[in-house]
């Protein structure tokens, strides 16, 4: 009986922190719907087809970039030699990534010198000076840009990217487009574990092929749906956040147990 009032106890800790933004429960239920149907109505990001073999870089080598470069290659869709990293200079950050024979750069114009898909895996306060450092290198026919950058739109990464260059292939000869092509990618923490839930939106000058593409990549890392770019926030609500609230119920059942006189390591197996 002990055992279960503190559980019930703990339990209820955890329903009245929950219950204290009740009032927007209706709010959040709408944008949890509206998540779902938008994700139903992607056909081209659901598309079962295979990734095509690409070289890949990621500017910044945090733990993010690192579990979505593992699971591309766990999933069959990348190989470490296709993969270009850039860093901060740190020599344990870059010898991490070269056992795993990824090529290491310090620079993040070498990376997209070398790689056709490129992530912007940086904090959103250092993107700003990347985009500058890198906007003289980006070739607009080649390049595709996939941020992981968290509250930062779409179209503030075209403006920043954006060049006038002349195309070089027969069908668009003389022509000139400025506009890169972007996408928005959102995973979260269970990446590490090739168990993540990821949103994908796309930019306006992203292209269907782009989306299947990235849905292909993501989805080697876990669930991976298209939602619009609006949605964004929310789905950083959602998946991003989601986790820890179940990590939180965890903690506080074990806290019921240890109430109870359980040993915390035996409670929390």
């Amino acid at each position: 009986h002990g055992m279960m009032r503190a559980c019930s106890h703990a339990v209820a800790h955890v329903t009245a922190r929950a219950s204290a933004k009740a009032t927007r429960r209706c709010s959040r239920s709408t944008t949890r719907r509206a998540f779902v149907s938008a994700s139903l109505s992607s056909d081209d990001a659901d598309a079962p087809e295979k990734a095509k073999r690409r070289t890949l870089g990621f500017v910044g080598a945090g733990s993010m970039a690192e579990a979505m470069a593992k699971g591309f290659v766990s999933g069959g869709v990348a190989k470490f030699e296709d993969i270009a990293v850039s860093h901060s200079g740190n020599p344990l950050t870059a010898k991490r990534w070269r056992d795993l024979g990824v090529s290491v750069f310090t620079s993040n114009v070498d990376v997209l010198n070398k790689c056709d898909t490129v992530f912007l895996a940086v904090k959103p306060h250092v993107l700003p000076s990347v985009l500058r450092e890198v906007v003289d290198s980006v070739d607009i026919e080649r390049h595709l840009f996939v941020s992981v950058a968290a509250g930062v739109p779409s179209n503030f990464i075209e403006e920043g990217l954006s060049c006038s260059k002349r195309l070089n292939s027969k069908e668009n000869e003389g022509k000139t487009k400025t506009t890169p092509r972007v996408i928005r990618v959102m995973p979260n923490t269970p990446c590490l574990v090739n168990a993540a839930a990821s949103g994908i939106s796309r930019g306006s000058h992203s292209t269907t092929e782009d989306m299947i593409y990235v849905n292909s990549l993501m989805q080697a890392c876990g669930l991976s749906v298209q939602v619009e770019e609006k949605l964004m926030n929310a789905v950083v609500g959602v998946s991003g956040s989601g986790p820890a609230y179940g990590f939180l119920f965890i903690e506080a059942l074990a806290d019921g147990g240890v109430a109870a006189g359980v040993p915390r390591d035996v409670a929390l197996k």
